[in-house]
């Protein structure tokens, strides 16, 4: 079977399996088939710059338990998968709420498509695997 990928930088991608990052940011939407379907999460090599020196951030590391601090710390792996529920459009404040009426907003950055993502899944045994831009498919899971 194959499943979609999408690379994500640390610590988002761990934060994302962690079931503490709901919304991912990203230039495009999700294609119109992933929405509602299972997606599987690549952490990618590089880690995005200053993310630690935001409030929420070194929060939501905080609350981590050490296997979710492992999710965190993967590099250059597939680590988990979610489930695409819906996109929030760029500059569509109003709105958010009634898509994502439980998301913490913080984490949306209005100049980007918001993805939300729900019923994240850590795999058991992480999968290497050299990531991509965009998405990505694999038959490894």
């Amino acid at each position: 079977m194959t499943i979609p990928v999408l690379t994500i930088r640390q610590p988002w991608a761990g934060l994302i399996v962690a079931g503490k990052k709901v919304i991912e940011n990203r230039s495009f939407k999700p294609p119109q088939h992933l929405i509602g379907q299972r997606m599987a999460i690549h952490a990618g090599q590089a880690k995005a710059p200053h993310a630690q020196d935001l409030a929420y951030v070194s929060e939501a590391l905080m609350q981590l338990t050490p296997a979710q601090r492992k999710l965190v710390e993967a590099r250059g792996e597939i680590i988990g998968t979610v489930v695409v529920d819906s996109v929030i459009e760029p500059y569509d404040r109003p709105h958010a709420r009634e898509i994502c009426a439980e998301c913490e907003l913080d984490w949306w950055l209005e100049s980007r498509n918001g993805w939300v993502l729900r019923n994240p899944r850590k795999l058991r045994q992480p999968i290497e695997a050299k990531g991509r831009l965009g998405i990505w498919y694999t038959e490894e899971l």
